[in-house]
């Protein structure tokens, strides 16, 4: 799941591969092509030309698919492809289909509920589902907060990180949480959308923290700021 180690398994014979599931008895993978019409095991077809075969999934000897075409759900012996069967039919393409059974749903321990490892955003599990790892979406940065890695926005110099101790106090809710406009903010004095010096003046916000004092007080360079 974390993405690492990928690799190709089937490069050539493809168009629209539509539908997969694993043979958790016998670690076969089974795979369909929604435009080439068929249903496969990595290594010998197992049911043969189909309308429309979408999904599947595999329960002990049987393959079970939808087929947009026909509107049906269907089954067949997983190696021979006899005993084909339909379970149902609609009037609307059955997408996907899903067999609940433990043998199915194997328990396992997870690594990502593990007192040891927080993730604030992601936690992601590596090859073999005994490690994990925690990452940040794009254009977040990690921090080691106690025992729990805390993804936190990359601003930039001239952006306002919602959430932490800085002051924006432009008049206006930036953030979605109000964080820029706490109740510590001085009385406004400056039209909405300008920063406000402490002194009183105004300035606008893009000249703060380009390293040039705006502010006659220099507030508008403030280190807690920028």
């Amino acid at each position: 799941m974390d993405g690492r180690d990928a690799r190709a398994i089937i490069t050539d014979k493809l168009a629209w591969p539509s539908g997969l599931t694993i043979d958790y008895a016998t670690n076969k993978i089974f795979f369909a092509d929604a435009h080439l019409n068929f249903l496969e095991t990595t290594n010998a077809a197992t049911t043969g030309s189909l309308p429309h075969v979408f999904a599947v999934t595999l329960f002990e000897d049987w393959l079970y698919w939808t087929d947009w075409n026909t509107h049906t759900v269907e089954k067949a012996h997983k190696y021979t492809g006899d005993g084909r069967t339909v379970m149902g039919n609609n009037t609307h393409r059955p997408y996907d289909i899903h067999v609940y059974h433990p043998y199915r749903q194997p328990r396992s321990e997870n690594p990502c509920a593990s007192n040891l490892l927080t993730c604030s955003h992601l936690c992601l599990i590596a090859a073999g589902g005994e490690r994990a790892t925690c990452e940040c979406p794009d254009h977040f940065i990690s921090l080691m907060v106690g025992f729990t890695v805390q993804c936190v926005a990359d601003c930039s110099s001239t952006q306002f990180r919602c959430g932490d101790n800085e002051r924006y106090c432009d008049g206006y809710s930036d953030c979605g949480d109000g964080s820029d406009e706490p109740q510590t903010c001085p009385p406004r004095s400056c039209p909405v959308g300008k920063f406000q010096c402490q002194d009183g003046n105004c300035t606008y916000p893009a000249d703060i923290c380009n390293g040039h004092q705006d502010c006659a007080d220099g507030s508008d360079e403030d280190p807690a700021l920028c």
